[in-house]
């Protein structure tokens, strides 16, 4: 009959469509367009039943366990309805706000069965499974000292105002005495130990049982001695890398670390050259004074603690401060306070041109001095706080006659985004992930130079900036030097730049006479003498490699790899270019 009225429901129209597979007098609502009950397999379930909250939509009105139930009518709705807090709902006395007692269920409904503490004194009473003898007396509960004058059981061990309650002839810890259980006469000072997790002796170990009286007790018995059999095997034995056992208990047979610094002795294949002074190991901090080699490099006191590959001059080097990377001997000096060139003050003039940077209001370019003749180039030459002033009209170009008005060549040539500001250009990138290039309307030949003060003052890390050579302008094949901040330090390489694809011909370099960190200036060179193509960096040659004849001459441009998610800030200022 089902099967007919299946097959009648998927002939007729909707409107006729009956299937109640049920009986509950409700068509299916999976089945009939129209059908309305939820579940066609569930008599109990559909519409106009009774909402129970029993995870089930029993009125097939689309929402579950939307009613308030409380069928022991104690004023708390069950549980499994929203908000309910009633966690037997069959049962008045068990309620939020009942009192709990020693029945094995949860009367009060927080959670905890049989939790009776009626002085508060923070233990459950005998009767509850607890270790309370007296829950009326506050004063009474197994975490209390005894006392051995009032005639009461206050510490609940089951001994009165007993001296030796075990008559094992000495007197309990709780009156005075030094016999740790006296309940159990097999427990005192002269007892002897045994290997079961009880301090038999009182001594405070439950685990110094010791055959071999090497003062270890046996890992047997929870101590650390790994063969209580042999004195020699231990905790403070040294292991031997020879004879195949774990002489010194530490789980790793032939491996030694007696100093405790983490580092294994080089005898057992490690890098700790003196396995007997903790701050000797390979790659450790190089100390000065102490006549060791820290590090294990072969080397004693020959510290460089900020890895900028100066030796700290405690150590007799030339670093007057080796926790600064951005000091040492040689670093030029910038006039803030730092005495970075290690010199004993932080003077210095950089533009070679005859003032150092307390007077030179642009240490960077050698045109500007305090003095100077002002000329047209966008910049305060004379150092009086005014520009190009008493020079009449004049335009404002960049080496190699650009003008970033008329003449610049950029790409990508959609984000267009150099300035020319104070006689030199700046970059303002948006985090593109793409290398940005500036070229100069000016072909070199061999033998040419080109140099600039590169400064991050934004973003960066990630970022690259530096000088480009291209053998075409644009995109095409050429030389470049760029300085990556690597979070930690400055680092600089030189490679081919192929349209706009990277090949880093020297590798991720940490070299000297690079001013580290954003702000900071660094002067970078890129020089070609008929032969070589040599980089410089600060005026100290870094890289020369021979160049292949296809890349020897081109145009001379500025470059910046603007890092997606943390665009970066560039100057290019004391820019020159000699053809």
């Amino acid at each position: 009959m089902l099967s007919l009225l299946w097959a009648l429901a998927g002939c007729g129209p909707a409107s006729d469509c009956v299937v109640d597979a049920d009986g509950d007098g409700y068509s299916s609502a999976a089945s009939c367009p129209r059908g309305t009950d939820c579940d066609d397999a569930d008599p109990l379930v559909g519409p106009g039943a009774i909402e129970l909250c029993n995870g089930i939509d029993d009125d097939c009105d689309g929402f579950t366990d939307d009613v308030l139930q409380d069928l022991d009518q104690d004023g708390a709705y069950a549980s499994g309805c929203a908000g309910g807090t009633d966690c037997d709902d069959l049962d008045g006395s068990i309620h939020p706000g009942a009192t709990e007692i020693c029945d094995s269920r949860d009367n009060d409904c927080d959670g905890r069965v049989d939790d009776v503490d009626l002085d508060g004194d923070g233990h459950l009473p005998v009767a509850c499974g607890g270790l309370d003898c007296d829950d009326d007396d506050r004063a009474v509960h197994p975490d209390i000292a005894e006392n051995c004058t009032d005639g009461i059981d206050n510490d609940c061990d089951s001994s009165v105002d007993v001296d030796d309650f075990d008559g094992d002839g000495f007197f309990s810890a709780d009156c005075g005495g030094d016999d740790c259980d006296d309940a159990d006469d097999t427990i005192h000072p002269n007892a002897e130990e045994a290997c079961d997790d009880v301090d038999h002796d009182c001594d405070g170990d439950t685990t110094d049982v010791d055959e071999d009286g090497d003062g270890y007790g046996t890992v047997e018995c929870g101590g650390a001695d790994c063969d209580d059999s042999d004195p020699d095997i231990s905790p403070d034995a040294v292991d031997d890398c020879t004879d195949g056992i774990d002489n010194d208990c530490d789980g790793q047979v032939d491996k030694e670390d007696a100093d405790g610094d983490g580092f294994q002795p080089e005898s057992c294949g490690g890098k700790d050259c003196d396995d007997l002074e903790p701050t000797v190991y390979g790659g450790a901090d190089e100390l000065c004074g102490d006549g060791l080699d820290n590090d294990c490099n072969g080397v004693i006191d020959q510290k460089n603690a900020d890895k900028d590959h100066e030796i700290d001059a405690e150590c007799g080097g030339d670093d007057c401060d080796d926790d600064d990377v951005q000091v040492y001997l040689g670093l030029p000096d910038l006039c803030d306070g730092v005495d970075r060139s290690c010199d004993g003050d932080d003077l210095d003039d950089r533009d070679l041109d005859g003032q150092t940077c307390d007077t030179d209001c642009n240490d960077a370019l050698a045109s500007v001095g305090l003095g100077f003749v002002e000329t047209c180039d966008g910049v305060d030459n004379d150092c009086d706080g005014s520009t190009d002033e008493g020079v009449g009209s004049c335009s404002q170009a960049l080496p190699g006659a650009m003008d970033l008005d008329t003449q610049a060549y950029a790409w990508p040539v959609d984000d267009f985004r150099w300035f020319h500001r104070d006689g030199g250009v700046v970059f303002e990138g948006t985090g593109s992930d793409a290398w940005q290039i500036l070229d100069y309307n000016l072909f070199l030949q061999p033998p040419w130079s080109f140099s600039a003060e590169v400064t991050v003052t934004g973003g960066g890390f990630g970022s690259e900036a530096g000088l480009y050579v291209s053998r075409y302008g644009q995109d095409e094949d050429g030389y470049l030097i760029a300085l990556f901040d690597a979070e930690t330090r400055v680092q600089a390489h030189l490679g081919r730049l192929v349209s706009g694809t990277f090949d880093n011909l020297t590798g991720d370099s940490k070299p000297k006479h690079l001013i580290p960190g954003a702000g900071l200036p660094n002067r970078i060179e890129l020089a070609h003498d008929g032969r070589l193509i040599t980089v410089s960096l600060n005026g100290v040659p870094f890289r020369s490699r021979t160049a292949d004849e296809a890349a020897e001459s081109g145009y001379p441009a500025l470059v910046v790899y603007d890092t997606a998610g943390d665009a970066v800030t560039v100057h290019f200022d004391n820019i020159t270019v000699t053809n």
